[in-house]
């Protein structure tokens, strides 16, 4: 939490996390750059607590994984090597979006923990379902990483996936 919020007694206290890679999905055949290296951590960032009062309270993002030990995930990531502004900064990798972490127990995708809880693939669907076209990440609830890695390759920029 910030000074200030320390002296207060109240604010967000975020949760940091670091993770092992067991492997390496798929990587564009077109990247500048290498993907991670199995065996390799990051640090990552997931929920963490409200602060009221010296009580704290956890809080999950909204439908998103917590990272709970124990439990496998699928994660998009890029190569950041330059700041907002442009500047250089130490290579690190990247979540790809908000969206980037999957459940993925057991070698399933959607299978696992969300939001702290656990999810089976069909309720990870309706979890995810907004309105309008299925994602990828919709699609492929209940399949492999090589189902994935397939859509992947099959996939053309400025395309839906299939």
């Amino acid at each position: 939490m910030s000074d200030e919020e320390q002296q207060n007694d109240e604010g967000f206290m975020p949760r940091e996390l670091t993770v092992r890679i067991d492997e390496v999905v798929w990587s564009n055949p077109k990247a500048s750059s290498s993907p991670p290296t199995v065996g390799a951590t990051m640090l990552r960032h997931a929920g963490g607590w409200t602060v009221h009062d010296g009580e704290r309270t956890p809080w999950v993002d909204p439908d998103r994984p917590m990272l709970q030990p124990g439990h496998s995930y699928l994660e998009a990531v890029f190569k950041e090597t330059r700041g907002p502004d442009g500047t250089e900064i130490p290579p690190s990798w990247k979540g790809l979006g908000e969206g980037s972490k999957l459940p993925y127990d057991d070698g399933v995708i959607g299978n696992g923990e969300t939001e702290g809880r656990a999810v089976a693939p069909a309720k990870y669907r309706t979890i995810e379902d907004e309105p309008g076209p299925a994602t990828l990440e919709e699609q492929l609830a209940g399949k492999s990483a090589t189902a994935l890695a397939t859509a992947l390759d099959a996939a053309a920029p400025g395309t839906s996936s299939p």
